[in-house]
């Protein structure tokens, strides 16, 4: 038996659990002995708001990093023993805050020696926000040319917006974003992460909390500088942005800087558009959401060798002492908005009392 954070019906509440241990690995499955689980804020949204899962009871958690124990029939890329990090599953045998979980093999990759655990289990569902919403298909995130296979640079000298890259997702758009050529890489967000964000590849940085007309104000004077194209006086001004917050209020102003027949991508869409004449890609990130099957499969296919060239940098990390007796504290702080995106909080599940 092992104890773990159960959700049990629709709306109810999130509850410390004694449940089996997954015995026998089933085709296509390894099991993982969890080292390390990263907390995400959409752990909170979906008691409050009945979201997302459809079985119960279910245990929460999105992202793993551990040993593999057993490995299910037709398996070939891990081996007993293998340290891995991967996509957790928001089912009762698949959830993160627990001590054991089977992972879907095509969720999972080795981590690199360069990465440990507590690294490694920061980056998977918000890496695939990010990466599903900017190269999968309309209308399922922004239908840009995918990194793999051929993708690397293929937006050379095109600017892009990225509104609130200080976020976890953001972090990594404005990665993806420099792998794909795109220039300049402008971003809003909280000056105290300007150094933290220019060292992923952001090229300009305007305040979170600028006025529309200052926002537009300053867009407009970045794109004059660097392309040497004067920007309309009126409406949109960006073919590309992506939006790494999708609340109400940045949505609003992520369609008010898309130009006409622009593109943007949506971690989730909540807006009504104030332009019909954006092309918007509504995505999610997680892998097992059939239309994100294929591409989170062939990233994770390549991850581990990107990771140890230093293509893509994990999340800094803050560990929460407790184990899972620390989750639901760190879950309170997000949904009051009391964590700083400095860093992504990360529980052990082995340190639970």
């Amino acid at each position: 038996m092992q104890t773990a954070l159960m959700l049990h019906e629709k709306f109810g509440p999130v509850t410390r659990t004694s449940r089996p241990i997954p015995q026998t690995a089933n085709a296509g499955e390894i099991i993982v002995k969890i080292h390390s689980s990263s907390v995400n804020g959409m752990d909170w949204k979906i008691p409050k708001y009945g979201i997302i899962i459809s079985e119960y009871p279910a245990v929460l958690g999105y992202d793993v990093a551990g040993d593999v124990i057993a490995v299910g029939e037709g398996v070939t890329k891990f081996a007993v023993g293998d340290k891995v990090f991967g996509s957790s599953l928001p089912y009762a045998d698949f959830g993160a805050y627990q001590s054991y979980c089977r992972l879907n093999s095509d969720f999972a990759a080795k981590i690199p020696p360069s990465l440990t655990y507590d690294q490694a289990c920061t980056i998977p569902i918000v890496f695939f926000a990010a990466y599903c919403g900017m190269y999968n298909k309309l209308p399922n995130g922004m239908n840009l040319t995918p990194l793999i296979p051929s993708g690397r640079n293929k937006y050379t000298n095109k600017p892009i917006l990225i509104v609130g890259g200080g976020s976890y997702v953001g972090s990594f758009a404005i990665q993806c974003a420099k792998h794909s050529g795109f220039s300049p890489i402008i971003v809003t967000s909280s000056l105290k992460h300007t150094e933290r964000i220019k060292a992923l590849g952001v090229t300009h940085v305007i305040d979170r909390y600028a006025s529309t007309s200052a926002l537009r104000a300053e867009v407009a004077s970045i794109l004059s500088a660097t392309t040497g194209q004067t920007p309309p006086a009126e409406g949109g001004l960006l073919e590309y942005v992506f939006d790494a917050i999708s609340a109400p209020e940045t949505q609003k102003v992520a369609f008010e800087l898309v130009a006409p027949g622009g593109t943007l991508g949506l971690d989730s869409y909540v807006a009504v558009p104030t332009d019909q004449g954006v092309i918007v890609g509504n995505t999610t990130g997680f892998p097992h959401v059939p239309a994100n099957y294929q591409l989170v499969k062939s990233m994770y296919d390549e991850f581990s060798q990107w990771l140890e060239e230093g293509l893509f940098k994990p999340c800094n990390v803050q560990v929460f002492p407790g184990g899972l007796d620390a989750v639901q504290d760190v879950l309170k702080k997000m949904e009051n908005n009391e964590l700083s995106t400095e860093a992504k909080p990360v529980i052990r599940p082995s340190e639970t009392p």
